[in-house]
């Protein structure tokens, strides 16, 4: 009987030891072509530095590649297809980067590249700072929030009316004018109320005021059933008067008010009661800087 070989055999156990070959020289070939630079951070007390900008540049084909220290302060940079030859830049807040050249001078698998970092000590100049310090502006005319403020037209008010607190507060809707007896002054009511149970403010601080000269150069507003908690001492209703600051401008003004019987319409009962009378009222304002943007007057009579 004739010997006959089987050559399909030796194929069959042929093709998969090449594999085997080719997988376990395919992380060598991989390897030999990369650079790998490793290193370690320090500062001047050897302790490492954690966060550092590690960039590593190519002498040849000027490609770069970065990594950042973890908390040992060492790094790792792999450059596939490397030329051996790099510069690298270390940088850390806090202190001075730091550049050196690294290149392989053997067949070194790994380029070892080290580094001590100095502290940027920066000196700088005495600052000095100096500000006014914060103080209440109880000049401000800031509305009250609820929306409950409003504001008083002085201009609406006939010349004798004007300066009169009672009737400037009347002359808003919904308040009602309280004239004074036997010599008392007037007042005014909201809801309902007696003017004992109103209060009246001037720059924030209460006050009892019942006439202001009306030439004053003031702000008046009204407020009722206010939400402000650091409003109170009424359940009426509160005026507010707010003086106006002074300016470098100098201001004068004058008025006059005169009424006399000839002036006087009535009826022939009046008239014989001797209800005529003969009155005359002056009144001014000045203002102007007593120093230029520093100091100011405003005086009204």
């Amino acid at each position: 009987m004739p010997f006959r070989r089987r050559p399909v055999l030796i194929g069959t156990l042929v093709l998969p030891l090449l594999a085997v070959l080719s997988l376990l020289a395919s992380p060598a070939a991989a390897q030999e072509g990369a650079d790998v630079i490793r290193g370690r951070v320090i500062g001047p007390d050897s302790a490492a530095i954690s966060g550092a900008i590690v960039t590593a540049t190519s002498i040849s084909g000027n490609v770069s590649r970065r990594a950042r220290t973890a908390r040992d302060g060492r790094y790792t940079i792999v450059f596939p297809g490397g030329d051996g030859d790099y510069f690298v830049l270390f940088q850390a807040i806090g202190y001075t980067p730091r550049r050196f050249q690294v290149k392989r001078t053997a067949d070194q698998d790994i380029l070892i590249a080290d580094a001590r970092l100095t502290i940027a000590a920066q000196g700088l100049d005495t600052v000095q700072i100096a500000g006014e310090r914060n103080r209440v502006n109880r000049n401000a005319g800031t509305p009250d929030i609820s929306g409950s403020e409003r504001t008083v037209n002085a201009s609406a008010l006939s010349a004798e009316q004007q300066g009169d607190l009672a009737a400037m507060a009347a002359s808003l809707p919904g308040v009602q004018f309280i004239p004074g007896a036997e010599g008392d002054p007037s007042g005014f009511s909201v809801f309902g109320l007696g003017a004992d149970q109103n209060s009246t403010t001037l720059n924030g601080l209460s006050t009892d005021a019942t006439n202001l000269p009306r030439d004053a150069a003031v702000t008046s507003s009204l407020s009722t059933s206010t939400y402000d908690v650091s409003r109170g001492g009424f359940s009426g209703a509160q005026m507010n008067i707010r003086t106006r600051p002074g300016s470098n401008f100098i201001a004068r003004t004058g008025s006059m008010n005169f009424d006399s019987p000839g002036m006087q319409w009535t009826d022939r009962a009046v008239k014989s009661l001797g209800q005529e009378y003969t009155s005359a009222s002056l009144g001014g304002l000045v203002s102007g800087p007593v120093v230029f943007d520093k100091a100011f007057y405003n005086l009204s009579y």
